[in-house]
């Protein structure tokens, strides 16, 4: 399966998300995610890791404080904000999501990645054709008239939110699917080749001889001299030889 640059988006967002609970699980799952596809690749199944990741809202609202009174008071709390956030704007996010879901999901084939302000535009475009609607045509129910007008900005605004909140700024437009590895763009200057002459070994160093003391040159040049002078000389010598005959005479 193609990657949607989870390990580059998640690194993103877990360096922006301070004390945000919220923020730090978004950054957890898609980091989960992108070691998990790494494991995948190398044969290695999901079983062999267990991936730590924050609880989500509705989990930290309800533990929040010790006790099982403590927890009910809170799970009744946390209940009724979900339920007064459905009826209010509960459509708008169930279409904002879906949104902003299929654009992500169509990412890696698609020649644009998720970006938040084309869906912030529209929104300003939609809520501008609701509140022109409104005063060409006021509704007979004007709480009602609200709701349906809102829905379509909500969306919009929501999925534009979407698109930060999972880190989609982090992903450039000319990037190809893959592990979230940042590509490295290296100049190459047009500069003709420069010859460099490097010796084959270095040289032997020098050693200078130490200098001969005034006596011992003397006497090398003595020796010289009278090597220079000498003569060769040649002695005959004239061998007589006798018998014993001539002896006795």
């Amino acid at each position: 399966m193609a990657g949607r640059w989870e390990k580059e988006r998640g690194a993103w967002i877990l360096a922006r998300a301070g004390r945000r609970a919220g923020a730090r699980r978004r950054g957890e799952i898609l980091m989960a995610k992108a070691r998990r596809q790494e494991r995948h690749n190398v044969g290695v199944g999901d079983a062999a890791v267990a991936e730590a990741v924050t609880p989500p809202w509705i989990r930290r609202s309800i533990m929040r404080e010790d006790g099982l009174g403590n927890q009910a008071g809170w799970a009744v709390y946390t209940i009724a904000v979900v339920a007064v956030v459905g009826v209010a704007v509960g459509p708008a996010l169930a279409l904002g999501w879906a949104m902003y879901a299929l654009w992500a999901w169509r990412a890696p084939a698609a020649a644009v990645t998720p970006r938040w302000w084309p869906f912030a535009a529209t929104a300003l475009v939609v809520a501008s054709a609701a509140w022109a609607t409104w005063v060409i045509a006021p509704p007979e129910q004007t709480w009602l008239g609200i709701w349906l007008r809102a829905q379509p900005a909500v969306a919009f605004l929501y999925a534009a939110w979407l698109t930060v909140a999972w880190g989609w700024p982090a992903v450039a437009d000319d990037r190809d699917a893959g592990d979230g590895v940042v590509d490295l763009l290296v100049p190459v200057a047009d500069a003709e080749p420069v010859e460099v002459e490097v010796p084959a070994s270095p040289a032997a160093p020098q050693v200078a001889e130490p200098a001969a003391r005034p006596e011992e040159q003397k006497h090398e040049e003595s020796a010289v001299d009278d090597g220079d002078d000498a003569e060769t000389t040649v002695v005959e010598v004239d061998v007589v030889y006798e018998n014993d005959s001539e002896r006795s005479a």
